[in-house]
């Protein structure tokens, strides 16, 4: 995979991401080695001269809104899966024939998700989701959001989990962390988790129990 520089300068790409990762670190985010590297691997390529980037939207992606596929077009950003006509279904079935370990890991989108539209995101912010959705994975919950609404926290679960989500240890854990990064209010979202669901404030409707944001 070929990552390039984005259309500023080297130097100006390399000052702004020093300070997103620098505002994150100070704000108390965990900002783990997997994305320093993959910036890092960013900054190296660009400095090689590579002068394509390819993502991995797929097929499927055309059923939800993504805003950010506007700033991929604008960037130039390269489709090879979606112009293969692959599902994330193809996929992650060439994956498993690949003998790929995260054949089927669960979809996870970027933490800016989490966020109604509209919102100003900060680096306090990202670490406020970060951390209780890091909590999440810990407790062994395999699909979950956590959704960012000012001084409300809207969990996400799949409908089957929302029992042990309420029961102890985990309710108290999870109400604890989250009033502790910010939180005032901490609520369960008794329709579960579900592809798009910040879109449905925008009448786009949402699926059920799938997707990625």
């Amino acid at each position: 995979m070929l990552l390039a520089p984005v259309r500023v300068s080297r130097a100006r790409h390399r000052a702004e991401h020093s300070a997103v990762v620098e505002q994150l670190i100070s704000a108390g985010a965990n900002v783990d080695a997997a994305t320093l590297n993959g910036y890092t691997a960013l900054m190296k390529a660009a400095d090689e001269g590579h002068s394509e980037v390819v993502d991995g939207m797929n097929v499927d992606d055309l059923a939800d809104h993504r805003p950010g596929q506007k700033a991929a077009a604008e960037a130039g950003v390269l489709h090879p899966l979606f112009d293969a006509g692959m599902t994330k279904a193809d996929i992650r079935g060439a994956a498993h024939a690949l003998g790929l370990a995260i054949w089927n890991k669960p979809a996870f989108a970027c933490l800016s998700s989490r966020f109604p539209y509209g919102t100003h995101i900060t680096p306090e912010r990202l670490t406020m989701v970060g951390r209780v959705e890091a909590l999440l994975k810990e407790l062994g919950f395999r699909q979950y959001r956590v959704r960012y609404h000012d001084e409300i926290c809207r969990i996400e679960v799949r409908p089957a989990d929302l029992p042990r989500l309420v029961s102890e240890p985990c309710r108290t854990r999870v109400y604890t962390l989250c009033e502790e990064v910010g939180f005032r209010y901490v609520t369960l979202d008794l329709k579960g988790y579900r592809q798009g669901a910040m879109n449905e404030g925008l009448g786009l409707g949402s699926g059920i129990d799938g997707g990625e944001a």
